[in-house]
């Protein structure tokens, strides 16, 4: 029997590196904006604070100190 693949079996490693990070980054701003930044006084403050919004993070270094 075979098993379905699904998206944690696929293989990362076929990816460009620039596709991935974009992936990955693309991922990270859609959980901030959906999960984090409305449901956490911490990190809601913090992004209010910085003037942040967490949909205008285009690339890692949007969010080094």
């Amino acid at each position: 029997m075979r098993l379905k693949p699904n998206r944690l079996s696929t293989d990362w490693d076929a990816f460009p590196r620039e596709e991935l990070r974009a992936q990955q980054v693309r991922r990270l701003r859609e959980y901030l904006a959906r999960e984090v930044v409305p449901f956490s006084p911490y990190y809601g403050e913090v992004f209010r604070k910085e003037g942040l919004d967490p949909r205008d993070i285009r690339d890692l270094e949007d969010l080094a100190c």
